[in-house]
């Protein structure tokens, strides 16, 4: 018999974990003879026991990509190696985001990726504790880092322990979404990438999340997307890895909650233990516990668990909205189910319709739960346009003429915490002048602080572009009394 070797290449990363991710692999003989295993990224993998012959070895990776090769084998000979390699990214600081299929690779990055000229801004929310339900509130822009061509924007935000935290993002011609962040431990952050473009997502705006782990980085590409059958030449590595996260939930209760979602899709029940039970009790801000929980029983105990299965289901749709777009999907399925069996269920009512309200807001491309509404407590699929008027705890995204590399939050950004960061040099910080209708008829412009009562659209409007002019480098937003944007313009300096 014959041996064969197999090497994934890493993808080129900066500041990225050394925990390997897996990928999986699939050799294929002349003669039918099928081989699947998973390979960690970056190392090398021996198979053995393999028949003399000609071989098609391709990997699956998260971004779709299939990276093929042929090679021959011969017994007694010294066995061939497989160099199997991702795609290279545009930029160093984006590889493992290409790898995932976050970014277009450096062949196709120019052609599908334009440069961003629309403003966005953005919001930090965090569970409110002062009140009895679960309530976000805006807080000031914590110290993060911010990537940039100017084309792709990459943020790197610190998570919070055992409760997400969520970002709102808008723009004059964006709907305002949220996007919830999951908890990780102390000390590490996840990573936004955003792109705006004609074809991506909605209203032409891409949001990627990704953590420090690549234990289950690409896992969540694989639940996220349509190959949820790519999991299964992974099955046997990653069960034992599923089971291993969720028996550390109490170190990272955001590996727990993939772990289960992995056990769930592979229907090992076993190696779940009672450990959904201890992730939905233990981790109140968490509702992914409690949904994976009763998701759990109704595929394992359908019939003698429906008590619980609706009890746990009941709390998840009071908790903080789910992490992952499958968890809410998940919940929505279960509450349907609990419905047709229990008529006139006032409390399974009063759930649904605060679930239906999220599901009908929800980006369902989105991995990571991502829902259009005025703020994260109010899901609406016909959300705002434009710029908030309350521009306190705002962060608009810096302009610049060439590559960004420079800690956030900037000078820009209205705080009600500490005083914000110097602003770096070749960031373009711009005053914002507005000029709003009210519901009596009149219009209110504000810029730097101060406000002006106008009785006419026309009045409002010449003073505001008179503002904006003087104030440049600036932005002006003329806007309706429901938010939306009539008309933005930017302003260069005086």
């Amino acid at each position: 018999m014959a041996v064969m070797s197999v090497w994934l290449g890493a993808p080129a990363t900066a500041n990225e974990s050394d925990t390997p991710g897996l990928v999986p692999v699939e050799i294929i003989g002349t003669a039918g003879e099928r081989r699947s295993l998973a390979v960690q990224i970056g190392t090398e993998a021996t198979i053995r026991d393999l028949a003399p012959g000609q071989y098609t070895v391709r990997a699956f990776l998260p971004s779709g990509e299939v990276p093929t090769t042929c090679t021959f084998v011969e017994e007694g000979e010294a066995p061939p190696r497989v160099v199997l390699r991702p795609a290279t990214s545009a930029h160093e600081w984006l590889g493992w985001e290409t790898f995932l299929g976050d970014v277009a690779p450096a062949e196709r990055y120019d052609d599908v990726t334009d440069r961003t000229t629309a403003p966005l801004w953005m919001r930090m929310w965090q569970l409110d504790h002062s009140t009895p339900t679960s309530t976000w509130r805006a807080f000031g822009w914590p110290p993060s880092h911010l990537e940039s061509d100017l084309r792709i924007w990459k943020i790197t935000l610190p998570l919070v322990v055992d409760e997400p935290q969520i970002l709102q993002i808008g723009g004059p011609d964006l709907r305002w979404r949220s996007v919830v962040l999951p908890p990780g431990p102390p000390g590490t952050s996840a990573r936004l990438t955003l792109r705006l473009g004609p074809s991506e997502g909605r209203d032409g705006l891409s949001i990627q999340v990704g953590t420090e782990d690549r234990r289950f980085d690409g896992l969540l590409r694989y639940l996220g997307g349509s190959d949820q059958a790519s999991l299964g030449p992974l099955a046997e590595e990653v069960g034992h890895l599923a089971e291993q996260l969720l028996h550390e939930k109490t170190a990272n209760i955001f590996g727990a909650v993939v772990g289960a979602h992995v056990l769930l899709v592979l229907g090992e029940f076993p190696r779940m233990h009672d450990w959904t039970h201890n992730l939905a009790d233990w981790f109140p801000n968490v509702s992914d516990g409690a949904i994976l929980h009763a998701s759990r029983l109704l595929r394992e105990h359908p019939d003698g668990s429906w008590t619980e299965i609706r009890n746990q289901l009941l709390e998840a749709s009071h908790r903080p909205s789910p992490v992952l777009t499958e968890s809410v999907n998940l919940l929505h399925r279960g509450l349907q189910l609990i419905s047709r069996r229990r008529k006139k269920d006032s409390k399974v009512e009063a759930a649904m319709a605060r679930t239906e309200a999220l599901a009908a807001a929800l980006d369902p491309t989105a991995t990571f739960t991502t829902f259009t509404g005025i703020d994260p407590n109010h899901p609406d699929p016909l959300a705002p346009t434009g710029a908030p008027t309350d521009d306190i705890d705002v962060q608009w995204l810096p302009e610049a003429e060439t590559h960004l590399s420079t800690a956030l939050p900037l000078l820009a950004t209205t705080s009600r915490g500490d005083d914000p960061l110097p602003t770096p040099t070749d960031a373009i910080v711009r005053a914002v002048v507005r000029a709003r209708e009210a519901e009596d008829g009149s219009w209110l412009v504000t810029s730097s602080g101060d406000s002006t009562v106008l009785d006419s659209r026309h009045e409002a409007e010449s003073l505001a572009v008179a503002l904006a002019k003087e104030l440049g480098p600036s932005r002006l937003f003329i806007e309706r009394d429901d938010g939306s944007t009539t008309r933005f313009e930017e302003f260069g300096p005086r």
